[in-house]
């Protein structure tokens, strides 16, 4: 028969039903940790501690996301300006002259170091006659700047005046349609100058807002001007948003032929 010993019996209830501290419990196979702190511990480095396949495929994962992401930021902006920029890239831009070929050359500065252009607030200003290819070298950079990471937004001027025009009475604030404007790292807005004549008064304010804005946040716009001369751009737009465009801004004159042909000659 067992036998228990006095001292045993006379042991609180509580003494004998409590197991080891927490501090001195130990496993049973004598090889694993030895207090519960380091149990915690080998607990939080496994989870830090991923199988090098494992790794590798979350890093794949991220790296498909990125691409996507960055594809269908390239689709929504050929959406915006149409099919037919789909394929403009500073590669593809055809150059004839010594003219082109300087400004191509500056473009291409330009995209090798974006992130250090956009990030002081840099801008693009090209201007000149029509059908000289300034939105192609625009939306050819804007390619490089979206494979960076860079989000871009494109209006044309008149399009983003009548989005002003057509919401007056309406219940959208302004600020809305200002923000789709300042909000993007670049924007890429084609010729905000109207086919004939100056701004109207409610143009220039629009332009002013936006131009102004994203001159204060250091966010960078790309302009393309369809004007004959810097003279005649200061005059259709204004002094200050001329002024402003032109701060520290990539500035080139397309004065060369349009490259727009009717279909006779394209087949030569």
């Amino acid at each position: 028969m067992a036998t228990t010993s006095a001292d045993s019996m006379m042991a609180p209830d509580n003494a004998m039903s409590r197991g080891p501290s927490a501090s001195t419990r130990t496993s049973e196979n004598g090889d694993g940790p030895r207090t519960l702190e380091e149990a915690c511990q080998r607990l939080l480095s496994r989870t830090d501690e991923m199988p090098a396949d494992e790794v590798d495929r979350k890093a794949d994962g991220d790296k498909r996301a990125e691409v996507a992401r960055k594809r269908e930021a390239w689709r929504s902006l050929v959406l915006s300006v149409g099919r037919r920029y789909e394929a403009c890239r500073l590669e593809t831009f055809e150059v004839g002259n010594e003219e082109q070929r300087a400004i191509l050359a500056s473009l291409r500065a330009y995209a090798d170091n974006v992130d250090r252009h956009v990030k002081a607030g840099d801008n693009i200003v090209l201007f000149g006659p029509p059908g000289t290819g300034k939105d192609h070298l625009a939306i050819g950079v804007a390619y490089v700047a979206i494979g960076r990471g860079f989000s871009v937004a494109w209006f044309d001027g008149q399009s983003l005046y009548q989005e002003f025009r057509d919401n007056i009475g309406g219940d959208r604030p302004e600020r809305d349609i200002i923000a789709r404007a300042t909000r993007p790292d670049i924007l890429l807005l084609s010729d905000p100058v109207p086919p004939r004549g100056e701004l109207t008064d409610y143009q220039a304010t629009i332009l002013w807002r936006v131009v102004d804005r994203r001159y204060r946040d250091m966010r960078p716009m790309w302009i393309t001007l369809n004007v004959a001369s810097g003279q005649e751009a200061s005059a259709r737009l204004g002094a200050g948003i001329v002024d402003r465009l032109r701060d520290g801004a990539t500035y080139g004159w397309c004065g060369w032929g349009s490259y727009r042909k009717p279909g006779s000659e394209r087949d030569r």
